[in-house]
């Protein structure tokens, strides 16, 4: 169930036209826990919505998420 709302997530926020919300940045640090990286069938839809991340919002990652990462 949990890689289906990964992949979701990311069609969201690929689609979304601005930059990205804030709710989706307060999750982005928890995306980067090992926890979720240790079940084989999360990893697809995790780097998917990682690559949504940083097409969208590379600067404000960079400027606002660096020190959480």
């Amino acid at each position: 169930f949990v890689p289906y709302v990964f992949q979701v997530m990311s069609l969201l926020l690929e689609i979304h036209s601005s930059s990205i919300p804030s709710s989706y940045m307060a999750l982005f640090p928890h995306l980067l826990q090992p926890v979720l990286w240790e079940r084989t069938g999360n990893i697809p839809p995790l780097v998917r919505l990682l690559q949504a991340y940083l097409e969208k919002g590379a600067a404000t990652i960079a400027s606002t998420a660096a020190d959480k990462i």
